[in-house]
């Protein structure tokens, strides 16, 4: 089964923790907000995740990875506009 997670917001509820990185990104308790929503869908059988991207896309690809540490396979798409 594929699923797919939205981060492709600007976060601005959150500034300034978002001036550098998008809010999947951020840290909590040692991991990536998406990292957990990533987890969980591993954990129930999802294991390819598409995860679409717009704001400061190098910060959730670089927070998240391949999502092997995950127990999941991420596939990244770039939303031109949203």
């Amino acid at each position: 089964m594929r699923a797919m997670i939205l981060a492709a917001g600007y976060g601005t509820r959150l500034w300034p923790l978002t001036e550098d990185r998008t809010k999947p990104a951020i840290p909590f308790m040692g991991r990536p907000l998406a990292g957990y929503v990533a987890e969980y869908l591993g954990q129930y059988g999802f294991r390819d995740v598409v995860v679409n991207l717009h704001h400061r896309p190098d910060s959730v690809r670089a927070a998240l990875g391949d999502g092997s540490r995950f127990h999941v396979r991420l596939e990244y798409i770039e939303e031109p506009v949203i």
